[in-house]
Parts: structure tokens; C-alpha cells; sequence
């Protein structure tokens, strides 16, 4: 496990454990908990150790407050897929696009002896519909006639229902009559003779419409459901982003509730990582988190002034550390968010992430079965060590201060070069902090006695910003339950 991961890891268990000691009400974290919550297929998942992206830390301002409409920024965080094959999640591509392709190549179909029985089914009926136009023809001498487009056997229909009945029926009410000739009340006497033949083709055509339903409602339902990924609109339920419409996601913590966790300044809502860093011959240190074996890192991994300028960026081996560094990493605000796609609602045709025709595809795989089937199986490892997953919640913080503590000797030398590095880019773990020296972002403080002495690295800002650091992430991979 690299030094990267040992501290990932470590980050993402202190912050669930700190979760885990708390009530989740919204966003807040306000009482004790279980250990564990569940995740949207209802399995329990602890969070996961993160690693940063090209996206950066998470923009929980989700909403513009004049507008009403989704911030731009945090859509394209919550809608990113993830990065195959990765022990720390990582960001990558985007899920939407990954769900359309998944969902393009998949049809409902019928098994070979479905299809063989409505084929079936479907010439008796048609015979029978032959012999009551026939019937009706020998009794009334002519088909009844109505606007071209209009088919006979319809307008018998309708003559039938509508003028044999009194009150008048329907179809599947006369199918279903314990006595259909004592429904058709007003039969004329020249249409005794269609009742019958009537009676059979509805029997006949009865038994081709749970096959024909299946089909053409299933078939419909992803039509509607890509649809909505394709072609976002209001009606089909896209949700309004200030880059336009996009199919719809959720951020289902209210922004006063993320405002007040990551304003939590209390101790209860820490997260505390302590580092050991032992410089190594090599120019790399050996970082020990708590509790974990050592790893080898490069220093400008672990902590770095990065000058505008793109000049060497400074790292604690570069300011002339040689001894041991204890860094003490304080995580204020620790708060979640949860957020995710919206389900595919079947009754109104609306939003798009349904997953049960994926799930489905995948079980059914080759066989001779009536159901969701992939036409091409799409070349994609659905297992959790695979793309085809999502981020829907995390637990995110304000950036943290950074105490390190080292000889007297060496905070000096650290401090005079931290100083000359103002303007800088403060960089822990890769993820940028803010500027060294600004008055809206790090500042230095100076602790120190007669044996050791601390240097920290303290956030200027008292609130939040508009992005947090994110400590942990549970993931969701929809097609991993058929694996």
C-alpha cells in the first residue's frame, strides 16, 4: 500500500468513525449513531478513503441563491463516474454518459417460446377476426363504413359497445359478463348471429395482450427513460443547471444544513490525523499515520508551497528537515452531504435512472428468457472494481490547519522558508489549500520550548468557502449486484 493510501485510508476511517458517533439529521452530525449507514440499495457501506482529481474538492454551494438554479460546478462533481481498478476512489469521466451507452444496448424481448405462442395466438386471432367480419356481413349484408382511415373491425366495435348495450360497455366487461347476451339488451334480431363469433375472437384476443403489454410497455419505459438522458427537459423532468438543462441529479441536504456542520467549530466535529514523517536517504520521507506500518512518500506529496511562478515547490525536506516531523492535521466542520441521480418514474415517464433493466440484462445474460436483454453486451466491468459506479455522499470538512512539530532548530529554518514563500499555493496531500501569507487564507503561528518546537499552518478564513475538503466518499455501482 503506497503512503498515499495508508493516509487516505486513515482520513476516510477517522471521518467515518467520527460519523459513526454521531446522528446523521440532514447534514449535521448532532448525537450518537450506528456505526454504519445505508447506502440507496439499502446495503451498509462504510465511506471510503478519496483521492483528488482534476475536479478538485467537493463545491457544496449547490444551489445559486438568486437563481434558484443547480451550480454548474457541483453537477459535474456528483455526476463524474469512477475510475476502474482504484483502491482510493477517484473521480472519472461521467456517469450519465456511461449509463446512456448501458442503456442504448439493451431491448426487452421475449423468449423463443413467448414469441412462438403470441405469433401463434395472433394468426388464431386474426382468423377469428376474418369470421366476425364475415358474420357481420351475412347479417347486415354490408361492413359498416366510416372515415378512411378507419378499420371495420373497430367500427364493429364501437357499433356493438355502443348502440347493442344500454348502458354501454366495453370490450373487456362483455369479455368478462357472466351473460354477454344479457349486457348486448339491445341486440337487433339480425345480430343474434355475431354475438358468438363475437365472443370467440375476444377469448382468442384476450390471450395475446399480457405478451403485447409486456412488450410495448417495457419497450416504452426505456425509450422514455433515454429519453430523458439524451434530450433533458422539463417535461421529462431535467433539472435546471446554470449551464442549462442536464439530466436530473439531487443534493439531498438542505445548503443551511451543510452551512451549519461545516460551521461546527466544536471539538466533537474534528477529525484529527496525526503523521510521522522520518526523512528517508533516498529525499523521501517515511510516513507513518497512527497506528499504520510506514510507507515511503515524496515530500512534495505530503505538504508544499507551490510558487506562481512555477518555480520548485518547497516541501519540508527542501527547508532543510532532517529529523523526525510529527504533523498534527485538524479537520474543523466535519459535516456530510448525500446526493445522487433521480430514480425513473414509470407512472409519469419522467427522469432516467433506472437500474432494473441493467440489473436484469446482466442475470439474463444468453439465455432463452422473456425479459431485458443486452442486443450487444457493452464492453464493461460492472463489478466495484470497475467504471460503472458513482459517489452519493460524503463526508467533507473546512480545509484543515497543519501543526507541525520538530526541533527548535529545524521549525526555524521551516518558518523562515515558509515566509519567503508567500503568495505560494499551499498544497496537502496534491490538493490545493490556498495561498500562503493571504489574508483570506494561511497564516503562520509559532509554538516552541526548549526541546522541540511547532510550527502551524492556520486557515485565515473562520466560515466556509465554496468547496470543502472531502475525507471519505461512499460509492454506488448499480450493475454489481448481477456479478
Amino acid at each position: 500500500m503506497s503512503a498515499m493510501l495508508h493516509i487516505e485510508t486513515a482520513l476516510a476511517k477517522l471521518a467515518s468513525d467520527r460519523v459513526a458517533s454521531r446522528r446523521i439529521r440532514g447534514s449535521r452530525l448532532v448525537a450518537p449513531h450506528a456505526a454504519v449507514t445505508e447506502t440507496a440499495f439499502g446495503m451498509p457501506e462504510d465511506y471510503r478513503p478519496f483521492s483528488i482529481g482534476s475536479l478538485g474538492n467537493f463545491p457544496y454551494y449547490w444551489q445559486d441563491p438568486r437563481t434558484l438554479q443547480f451550480n454548474a460546478a457541483t453537477y459535474q462533481w456528483i455526476t463524474s463516474g469512477l475510475r476502474a481498478g482504484c483502491s482510493s476512489v477517484q473521480l472519472d469521466g461521467v456517469f450519465t454518459n456511461r449509463f446512456t451507452t448501458v442503456l442504448s444496448k439493451i431491448v426487452y424481448s421475449l423468449s423463443t417460446a413467448d414469441q412462438a405462442s403470441l405469433v401463434a395466438t395472433q394468426q388464431q386471432a386474426s382468423n377469428e377476426q376474418r369470421l366476425v367480419l364475415q358474420a357481420w356481413k351475412d347479417a347486415f349484408g354490408r361492413l359498416p363504413t366510416g372515415a378512411p382511415h378507419e378499420q371495420p373491425i373497430n367500427l364493429v366495435f364501437e357499433e356493438i359497445t355502443t348502440q347493442w348495450a344500454s348502458p354501454p360497455t366495453s370490450l373487456n366487461d362483455l369479455l368478462a359478463a357472466a351473460d354477454p347476451v344479457a349486457v348486448l339488451n339491445r341486440t337487433p334480431a339480425a345480430g343474434s348471429s355475431v354475438i358468438p363469433v363475437l365472443l370467440n375472437y375476444l377469448i382468442v384476443l384476450n390471450a395475446t395482450v399480457p405478451l403485447l403489454n409486456k412488450l410495448t410497455h417495457n419497450t416504452g419505459l426505456l425509450k422514455a427513460a433515454l429519453g430523458a438522458l439524451q434530450t433533458p427537459t422539463l417535461e421529462n423532468g431535467a433539472l435546471q443547471t446554470t449551464e442549462g438543462f442536464k439530466p436530473a441529479y439531487e443534493v439531498k441536504t438542505p445548503i443551511d444544513s451543510i452551512l451549519s456542520g461545516l460551521s461546527d467549530t466544536s471539538t466533537a466535529a474534528q477529525v484529527q490525523l496525526e503523521l510521522d514523517a522520518i526523512p528517508r536517504r533516498d529525499g523521501r520521507f517515511d510516513i507513518r499515520p497512527r497506528g499504520a506500518p510506514p510507507a515511503a512518500m515524496h515530500p512534495e506529496d505530503l505538504l508544499a508551497v507551490k510558487m506562481p511562478t512555477g518555480g520548485k515547490a518547497l516541501t519540508l525536506a527542501s527547508s532543510g528537515s532532517s529529523g523526525k516531523n510529527t504533523l498534527m492535521v485538524t479537520f474543523p466542520g466535519v459535516t456530510t452531504v448525500s446526493f445522487g441521480p433521480v430514480g425513473f418514474c414509470e407512472s409519469q415517464l419522467k427522469d432516467w435512472f433506472w437500474p432494473d433493466p441493467v440489473i436484469d440484462a446482466l442475470k439474463n445474460g444468453a439465455r432463452d428468457v422473456t425479459g431485458f436483454k443486452f442486443s450487444s453486451p457493452p464492453n464493461l466491468d460492472f463489478s466495484e472494481q470497475g467504471p460503472f459506479g458513482f459517489v452519493e455522499a460524503a463526508i467533507i470538512s473546512l480545509n484543515p490547519s497543519i501543526r507541525v512539530t520538530t526541533t527548535t532548530q529545524e521549525a526555524t529554518g521551516l518558518r523562515r522558508a515558509l515566509t519567503s514563500h508567500t503568495g505560494g499555493e499551499l498544497l496537502f496531500l496534491g490538493r490545493s489549500l490556498g495561498r500562503m501569507g493571504s489574508k483570506e487564507d494561511y497564516s503562520i503561528r509559532d509554538e516552541q520550548n526548549e526541546t522541540e518546537a511547532a510550527v502551524t499552518l492556520v486557515p485565515a478564513a473562520a466560515g466556509p468557502k465554496d468547496r470543502a475538503f472531502v475525507l471519505g466518499v461512499k460509492t454506488v455501482y448499480p450493475g454489481a449486484r448481477s456479478c
